[in-house]
């Protein structure tokens, strides 16, 4: 069974001032991707009006949504599932403990036609912190031995990735965002970074660009299928976000 990934980092939810224009062409954007699971960062004001936001999107992708809080800013993070694609939630297991900026979501799925179920993770970490990054890192590890897909905005840079910041950039969040440790940890716990695998080195964010957004997995290299940056090739920056969304295809 093919299974499509996708992560995205929305930017304040989409919503600016309660204006929805940006969520509006989000939802679409990713409607138009056709995934399987999608891992959405930043749902800032989903929660409002009864989880209103959460609610339309869900329905406007025909998926299911699950919303963890975040532990700051109200950057919540939303994993979404197309159960009637052979997916069936078996149980999630969240994580907002204080080792987390914000949280992972976690959900344990059953997969049509595969005997072992299969980790479905969705994480944002820490803005400016590369120790909290690697805290957060290190605690995937548990995550070793079972079947994982792992997506989310790790906020610095991945594993053997240069970050050249210009002189705009103020030299010390230049310095954080640079820092590989804590994408060294995540891949030390048996996750492969697939657009690595890929050979793939687009920037998802521009200031300065790096890889922000990554997906990972521990499942063999072979399940890997795809993976891409959804961008034009002359775009700098997203028109809806200051992130780009990310997709990966798996042969489950």
């Amino acid at each position: 069974m093919k299974l499509t990934v996708v992560s995205y980092n929305l930017k304040d939810g989409g919503i600016d001032d309660g204006n929805k224009k940006r969520f509006f062409a989000q939802i679409d954007r990713l409607a138009g991707l056709d995934a399987d699971l999608i891992g959405v960062q930043e749902a800032k004001y989903w929660r409002k009006r009864r989880h209103g936001p959460l609610h339309e999107a869900a329905d406007r992708l025909g998926m299911t949504g699950i919303m963890v809080r975040s532990n700051h800013h109200g950057c919540d993070t939303v994993i979404l599932i197309r159960k009637q694609r052979g997916l069936r939630v078996i149980r999630t297991d969240h994580d907002r403990s204080g080792l987390r900026w914000h949280a992972l979501a976690a959900a344990e799925l059953a997969v049509e036609g595969r005997d072992r179920p299969l980790w479905f993770l969705n994480t944002h970490f820490a803005p400016s912190s590369p120790l909290l990054r690697q805290i957060e890192a290190e605690t995937l590890d548990l995550f070793r031995d079972r079947d994982a897909i792992l997506v989310g905005d790790f906020n610095g840079a991945a594993a053997g990735e240069t970050v050249t910041a210009g002189p705009e950039v103020h030299p010390a969040k230049a310095r954080r965002k640079a820092d590989r440790g804590a994408a060294e940890a995540i891949e030390e716990s048996g996750f492969i970074d697939i657009a690595a695998l890929w050979g793939d080195a687009t920037p998802t964010v521009s200031d300065p660009p790096y890889r922000a957004d990554r997906i990972y997995t521990t499942l063999p290299a072979k399940a890997v299928q795809h993976y891409q940056a959804i961008k034009e090739e002359d775009m700098e920056e997203d028109p809806h976000s200051d992130h780009f969304p990310v997709l990966g295809v798996f042969d489950v």
